[in-house]
């Protein structure tokens, strides 16, 4: 599989829009289902399938009628976007080959307050390019880029999703 994810769209021949039976059609059968989960304050249901022999997982919104509308990524150091952001980097070289990709500034959200004392877990999302890039490290080093998300495009009053075609 081309590990090179492409923003927007998707990563090889998995795209967003996709059903979860067209995404297994392409990676096989996932390690794990988890159905019916609810994510922060979204009142929408999410199926949730892993391959974490992959290191992939893919999210389905209920509200699109469970097509593919997140992908996210971890554990192989081979995902890459532009083969200028990749997993394992260190975050101040990521968040500077991001700001050059997408050409736009990042929101950071902190969350170490909410794991394990010592450790430190902070986001930065590119709106434009639906891109999210997670952060993990301890105080004494530098935090390195453990997971790469990634959604489908929205129309510009963020009502309704473009899907790649």
């Amino acid at each position: 599989m081309n590990k090179t994810i492409k923003p927007l769209v998707g990563i090889d021949k998995v795209k967003f829009g996709m059903t979860r039976e067209q995404v297994m059609a392409v990676l096989g059968k996932p390690d794990e289902i988890a159905e019916d989960q609810q994510y922060g304050e979204t009142p929408d249901d999410t199926t949730t399938v892993f391959y974490y022999d992959n290191g992939i997982s893919c999210s389905f919104e209920k509200s699109e009628k469970y097509r593919l509308t997140e992908i996210s990524f971890e554990d192989d150091e081979e995902y890459n976007i532009d083969g200028k952001i990749k997993l394992g980097m260190g975050m101040k070289e990521a968040i500077s080959a991001a700001v050059e990709l997408f050409g736009e500034e990042e929101t950071e959200d902190d969350l170490t307050d909410d794991i394990e004392e010592g450790s430190l877990l902070r986001s930065f999302s590119f709106y434009e390019k639906n891109v999210s890039l997670w952060f993990d490290g301890d105080k004494e080093g530098e935090e390195e880029l453990v997971t790469i998300q990634i959604g489908p495009q929205w129309t510009e009053d963020e009502n309704e999703i473009v899907w790649p075609k």
